[in-house]
């Protein structure tokens, strides 16, 4: 897959997650952290470092998640404007183009379908 190599230099941060999505054809999920389990005897100072770790944890995936958006804005792009003009209008007689060409894995999936 040409793209999989491709991506990092079309990518901001976090090229590794558009990899896995164009590897496995998914949207990938990131999951919200959450506060670690702390026995009913932590220290406050332990309550401290587990909810300072917790806000590290969350800017880091607000970041991944922001990033996500716009490599796949990018990467979408990038797969446009390689298609010349006959290709661009066998992906525009599909009936979704008009509402989904914005999504990355539609217009994967239908411009493969179109050269099938």
């Amino acid at each position: 897959n040409t793209l999989h190599f491709a991506a990092p230099q079309f990518c901001s941060k976090y090229a590794e997650d558009i990899t896995a999505l164009l590897d496995q054809r998914t949207e990938q999920v990131f999951n919200d952290p959450s506060l670690p389990a702390l026995p009913s005897t932590a220290t406050e100072m332990k309550v401290f470092a587990a909810k300072e770790a917790l806000k590290a944890d969350c800017a880091q995936v607000t970041a991944r998640r922001a990033a996500y958006m716009t490599n796949k804005s990018a990467i979408r792009d990038v797969v446009l404007g390689q298609c010349n003009e006959g290709m661009m209008s066998k992906l525009e007689e599909d009936s979704d183009w008009a509402s989904r060409k914005m999504e990355l894995l539609y217009v994967l999936n239908t411009a493969q379908a179109a050269c099938s």
